[in-house]
């Protein structure tokens, strides 16, 4: 499978563009802004002085000659600016491909060895009263992305997930397994069986308000080591984390 690059833009420009060397087009091909919809740009202002014509006319006329390539799923001429739009699909299977070193295809980056930054990130920090969601997802696709960049290019990065396995939000699912779960344990992914106690909880404090405060009883028996209150909040933390880590596996997070 080819891996598009500058490399593989540049060679398949070649084919137009004969003016000048490969390297020298791959030296020229450029990475657009991130607000700007393209992967890939090449500037026309090189080859004016071999076209004798201006940058805007050169990339236009290589616009309308050249053939689209599969992998391509665009090429439009901006200007002076000649640029590439690379099929989500085909970037898709770079990614499966390269993996860890997707992204390492484009420069290389200068490690600070000499004297790497510690740094600690904390991703996806996730409350135990609920199943992960794609709020979730999204922080650890960030967070892990980030810790990987930093690692490339040398620092000490200490990843930390901070769970919120305390509190008020937690005793109300602890509230309604005590009221409905009759000692069940868990017939499905386990943080989405805890999840559900929360929902419950939920929908008993819009029928009736006052129940907030029999949470807060709950919770102040937890602050005083009640032991029938702390054995139920380790078991229901454990079935969290439980689901959590099955979410983690998956990921490779």
């Amino acid at each position: 499978m080819i891996i598009i690059d500058k490399k593989a833009i540049a060679e398949y420009l070649s084919e137009y563009v004969t003016s000048i060397s490969v390297k020298e087009i791959k030296d020229l091909v450029e990475i657009p802004p991130p607000d700007f919809d393209f992967n890939y740009a090449f500037p026309c202002f090189h080859l004016a002085r071999f076209e004798h014509k201006s940058p805007n006319v050169i990339a236009n006329e290589l616009k309308i000659k050249m053939k689209l390539p599969d992998y391509l799923e665009s090429i439009e001429a901006t200007g002076p600016y000649l640029n590439f739009r690379v099929k989500p699909e085909q970037i898709l299977q770079n990614i499966f491909t390269l993996q860890e070193d997707y992204g390492k295809i484009y420069e290389k980056i200068s490690r600070a060895t000499s004297n790497p930054s510690r740094i600690v990130i904390e991703y996806p920090a996730p409350n135990t009263n609920k199943p992960l969601h794609f709020g979730h997802i999204r922080n650890m696709l960030l967070g892990r992305s980030l810790s990987n960049l930093l690692k490339y290019k040398g620092d000490k990065v200490f990843d930390v997930n901070l769970n919120n396995d305390r509190g008020i939000h937690i005793c109300k699912s602890m509230f309604a397994y005590e009221m409905w779960g009759d000692g069940r344990e868990p017939d499905k992914k386990s943080d989405h069986f805890v999840g559900e106690f929360y929902v419950k909880y939920t929908q008993m404090e819009q029928e009736d308000s006052k129940v907030i405060e029999k949470v807060y009883e709950l919770l102040r028996l937890w602050e005083e080591n009640d032991p029938q209150t702390k054995t139920l909040w380790k078991k229901m933390n454990n079935w969290a984390f439980k689901g959590f880590k099955e979410t983690y596996n998956t990921l490779k997070i």
